[in-house]
């Protein structure tokens, strides 16, 4: 099964809808958690 080709951007939106948030950004790396754990 192919996944389809997705940019950071549209990977941190689609993470954001299903609840996560930034907790750190350095450059282009994004660090970001779940409030469940």
């Amino acid at each position: 099964m192919k996944l389809p080709l997705l940019s950071g951007k549209q990977v941190v939106a689609a993470l954001k809808r299903l609840g996560f948030v930034e907790i750190d950004r350095r450059g282009s790396q994004v660090k970001m958690e779940h409030p469940d754990g």
